[in-house]
């Protein structure tokens, strides 16, 4: 699981008072070392596929599993 920073949005699709990450999405594949493609959430209609620095590790909280 990995969360997708807001950088990597263009202008206007997510202003200042938005989410700064989609958080988190679910790491189909990797392509390369450096490239992933994500399971996105419905209505935001980019590229699934990521650079490794548009990224950051979601960290599972304590007490959750993930399915």
């Amino acid at each position: 699981m990995a969360h997708l920073k807001k950088k990597r949005f263009l202008a206007g699709t997510y202003g200042k008072l938005k989410d700064r990450q989609i958080d988190p999405c679910r790491i189909i594949a990797k392509y390369e070392p450096n490239a992933y493609k994500l399971a996105l959430p419905e209505g935001i209609n980019i590229s699934p596929v990521f650079n490794i620095a548009d990224l950051k590790k979601y960290n599972v909280p304590d007490g959750f599993q993930l399915t």
